[in-house]
């Protein structure tokens, strides 16, 4: 006796299994991002930004310090969280929200670094 659909059957069926198992090992690994992309909060090392991240930064008038957390190079744009700051003892509370502002402004707004004694 002779079956030739049994055996397309059992190749296709192999088939499906083995894609299955490739599909799934891919999905639960997670994608891979390309060695080009940087990510979207850190500052590139070859950017113009004067601030890096972690600096602490006060405005013009020194009322408010914030602490830089990001530059975005392709919008021009610093991210940033107000820090309040106790002088005396070196401590540093971050508060929380995070705002946006584009560099030029940032850099006139906050034009100086603040450098803690701790």
């Amino acid at each position: 006796m002779d079956n030739p659909p049994i055996l397309p059957a059992i190749v296709i069926c192999v088939f499906l299994v083995v894609l299955g198992a490739a599909v799934g090992v891919a999905y639960l690994s997670g994608s891979a991002a390309p060695l080009t992309m940087r990510p979207a909060n850190l500052a590139p090392l070859e950017s113009p930004a004067p601030y890096a991240i972690g600096d602490l930064v006060r405005s013009a008038d020194t009322s408010h310090i914030v602490m830089v957390t990001g530059y975005d190079a392709g919008t021009r744009a610093y991210s940033y969280q107000t820090v309040l700051v106790d002088f005396h003892t070196g401590d540093l509370r971050i508060m929380e929200g995070t705002g946006t502002m584009v560099s030029e402004e940032f850099e006139t707004r906050y034009p100086e670094k603040v450098y803690l004694n701790t």
